[in-house]
């Protein structure tokens, strides 16, 4: 927790957030309703992998550092969630969920500082998630910095984009995923040390969309789960939901949320209700 002395630019930030947040939600139109249908179609057809990825860094003066336990541990209650959902909507989800640490983030979390956990020892070494990845880890650590930028670099509007992976990259993850195609989740959380001032914003740029950004580019229609940045004083969490067709290499959708209130246990939120919201309006 921190104090309620934030920079202005962390105010302006998050007063832009609150105006996109009580927009009126823009109607779907027949075109948006068609594609809709087809995606899920197509999906409902398909061989379906799950993919999950969290980073969570410490918010320190002096030291930001990411937490390995908070990392692993966050994306666990959100994928049996969203497992349980497509299944209940009869999809075919292949192989249990797949999991990744800090790579649908920018490229400079790969140099940040790293710990065991909160109080743990802050070590300079390249991270165990990176060292010791194996071939399958590495491609679809790819695949979700492919699609994380592919999102950010994304104009509103339901359209099939590439996400600029090879065609010896798909066949590899198609192969090594027996899928067709993969619902990725990607979560990230700040754990906002006590008497942080957070100011520069350099940490959520690193660990997503910019904070004004979620909703300005994230496909949403009606309520969004957190519609605004609730309890700014508190450590904070996001997530982005996407699907990929593993074949033509595109983003057929996503979801994102803004920052939110990440309470006492990181990932605790991402629970049935969430999963139900999460996969709106696609099913």
């Amino acid at each position: 927790m921190v104090g309620m002395n934030r920079t202005p630019l962390l105010l302006l930030v998050a007063g832009l957030v609150v105006a996109c947040a009580t927009d009126a939600p823009q109607t779907r139109s027949t075109n948006d309703n068609r594609y809709l249908a087809e995606q899920r179609a197509l999906t409902d057809q398909a061989s379906l992998a799950v993919l999950a990825d969290a980073c969570v860094v410490r918010d320190v003066i002096g030291q930001d550092y990411i937490r390995r336990d908070a990392s692993e541990a966050m994306p666990r209650r959100a994928a049996l969630n969203l497992h349980t959902v497509l299944a209940e909507r009869s999809t075919t989800v292949v192989k249990p969920t797949r999991y990744t640490v800090c790579a649908a983030t920018d490229a400079a979390s790969d140099t940040m500082a790293w710990a065991e956990r909160q109080s743990g020892e802050v070590r300079e070494t390249r991270a165990p998630w990176l060292s010791s990845r194996t071939p399958e880890q590495t491609a679809l650590a790819a695949l979700q910095r492919a699609v994380r930028q592919t999102i950010a670099d994304s104009e509103p509007g339901y359209r099939l984009r590439s996400i600029g992976l090879e065609t010896g990259a798909l066949s590899q993850l198609r192969s090594s995923l027996n899928a067709e195609r993969a619902w990725l989740l990607q979560l990230a959380g700040v754990d906002v040390s006590t008497g942080r001032q957070v100011g520069e914003g350099l940490i959520y740029t690193i660990l997503g969309l910019p904070l004004a950004m979620a909703y300005q580019y994230g496909q949403r229609d009606g309520d969004d789960y957190h519609p605004t940045l609730s309890g700014v004083d508190d450590d904070v969490q996001r997530y982005t939901l996407a699907l990929v067709d593993l074949r033509s290499g595109e983003l057929v959708w996503w979801k994102a949320s803004n920052w939110f209130d990440a309470g006492t246990n990181f990932g605790k939120a991402f629970d049935l209700d969430w999963a139900l919201s999460a996969t709106y309006p696609l099913y």
